[in-house]
C-alpha cells in the first residue's frame, strides 16, 4: 500500500526513468524537475478510480504539519472498488486506453523492476541497525527523511512483486546484476530483509544464499545455470540449501538438488537440511529431501 506522496513519487519516476544502459549498467537516469509538486495532485489524474485512507502509524513527527507533503504521508491510497482492479486485467481494455492493460504477474514485473530502478537511482548509504540495536520503526523515520518518498516503500516491497511472477524474464538478470552494483544496494534491497543474519555474516553471504533465504527462485534458476558454485557453509543456516528448507521453498530446494547439493550437510542453528524443514512441519520440503536421499538417522548438528 502507498502514500499518497509515494503514489505521486512513482507515477512520474515510472513515467521518466530511463533504465541503465549496458556501458553503464547501475547508472539509472530520472529527472527529479519532472516530480509533483503537490503530491495531492495525483488524486486528481486518478479521479473516481481510488480512494484514501488516514494511516495513523505513519511516522512523520519531523515534518511541517502545513507542508503538503506532509499531510500527503499521512494518507494511504487503496483502489476505489474491487471491481477497478478487476477492470485493469480482464484484457476489455481496447483503443485509446488498450496501453493500460495488464495482468497480475505482468503488473508485479514493472513494479519490481521499477522499485529496483530506484534503488540503483537513489544510492542509498543508511545502514540497516544490527539486531538488538536500534529501534526498526525509528530506522524506517531516518531512512524516509533522508532519502525521497518512494525508497522505504521499494526497500519493503520489491521482493513481494518479485515472488509473483511465475516466468522468466528480463527481471532474472537485473536481479543477479545487483550483487555486482555495490554495497549499499546490496543493503537497501538484499541484506535488510535476511532477518535472523548478524550483521557481519550479511555482508559475506553469497548470491546463491541470498536468493535461496529470499525465495528467489527464477534468479537463482539463471545464476545456476551460469556454472556458479555451491558454497558448503555460511549463514546462520550454513548453507542454501538448509536456508531454502527452513523457510518453505520447495522449487528452490527442488532446483538446488538438482544441481548438486549435500542433501545431508550439517551445522548452523537448524541442523540438516531436513531437520530444519522439519523444524516447521513444512510436509512438501521433507518429501523432497527424502526423496533426494535425506538421513533420518542423522542427530543433532554441530554450531560451529
Amino acid at each position: 500500500m502507498l502514500t499518497i506522496s509515494e503514489l505521486a513519487e512513482a507515477a512520474v519516476f515510472s513515467a521518466f526513468v530511463q533504465a541503465p544502459s549496458k556501458a553503464s549498467p547501475f547508472e539509472v537516469s530520472f529527472d527529479i524537475t519532472g516530480r509533483i509538486e503537490d503530491p495531492f495532485g495525483v488524486l486528481v489524474i486518478l479521479s473516481g478510480l481510488v480512494i484514501t485512507r488516514e494511516n495513523e502509524q505513519i511516522l512523520d513527527q519531523n515534518c511541517e504539519s502545513n507542508s503538503p507533503h506532509s499531510t500527503a504521508r499521512k494518507f494511504d491510497v487503496l483502489l476505489a472498488h474491487f471491481s477497478v482492479r478487476e477492470w485493469l486485467v480482464s484484457g476489455r481494455l481496447r483503443t485509446q486506453v488498450q496501453s493500460f492493460a495488464t495482468d497480475e504477474c505482468r503488473a508485479h514485473q514493472q513494479l519490481a523492476t521499477d522499485c529496483i530502478f530506484h534503488g540503483l537511482f537513489s544510492k542509498p548509504s543508511l545502514e540497516y541497525p544490527p539486531p538488538g540495536q536500534g529501534n526498526m520503526l525509528n530506522y524506517d523515520g531516518q531512512f524516509k527523511l533522508r532519502y525521497d518518498e518512494l525508497l522505504l516503500y521499494v526497500a519493503n516491497s520489491w521482493l513481494k512483486h518479485t515472488q509473483k511472477v511465475r516466468y522468466e524474464s528480463d527481471l532474472d538478470g537485473l536481479i543477479t546484476s545487483l550483487f555486482s552494483a555495490g554495497l549499499a544496494v546490496q543493503r537497501c534491497l538484499f541484506f535488510r530483509l535476511c532477518h535472523g543474519e548478524d550483521q557481519q555474516s550479511r555482508h559475506a553471504l553469497t548470491p546463491l544464499y541470498i536468493m535461496s533465504r529470499l525465495g528467489l527462485y527464477q534468479p537463482m534458476k539463471e545464476l545456476l545455470a551460469s556454472g556458479v558454485r555451491m558454497s558448503t557453509r555460511e549463514g546462520s543456516h550454513r548453507s542454501a540449501l538448509q536456508v531454502a528448507s527452513l523457510f518453505g521453498f520447495e522449487s528452490i530446494a527442488q532446483l538446488l538438488l538438482d544441481h548438486g547439493a549435500d542433501v545431508n550437510i550439517k551445522g548452523g542453528q537448524d541442523g540438516t537440511a531436513l531437520q530444519a524443514a522439519s523444524s516447521f512441519a513444512d510436509e512438501i520440503v521433507v518429501q523432497v529431501l527424502l526423496d533426494h536421499g535425506a538421513d533420518v538417522n542423522i542427530k543433532g548438528w554441530s554450531m560451529g
